[in-house]
């Protein structure tokens, strides 16, 4: 798996988690965090409540499927 690729991993599996308040596996949970500090928390803030870019919040998230999340996580807007 490339680096790329990792990080749509990751930030997917945090999303996803996000969504449907998944409890994740404390390594997975923290890797997720890692990769979200390093690359979403600049736009989306520290807490997930949006800043330059929306929320990152259950209630935002419903409007996304699946398919287009991956999309957006993996390729920005």
């Amino acid at each position: 798996m490339n680096r790329h690729t990792t990080i749509g991993y990751y930030t997917s599996l945090l999303l996803l988690a996000a969504a449907s308040a998944l409890t994740l596996p404390v390594q997975a949970n923290e890797n997720a965090l890692i990769l979200f500090q390093q690359h979403c928390a600049v736009c989306h803030g520290e807490g997930r409540l949006g800043g330059m870019g929306p929320a990152l919040l259950p209630e935002n998230l419903k409007r996304f499927r699946k398919k287009q999340a991956i999309e957006v996580i993996s390729n920005g807007r």
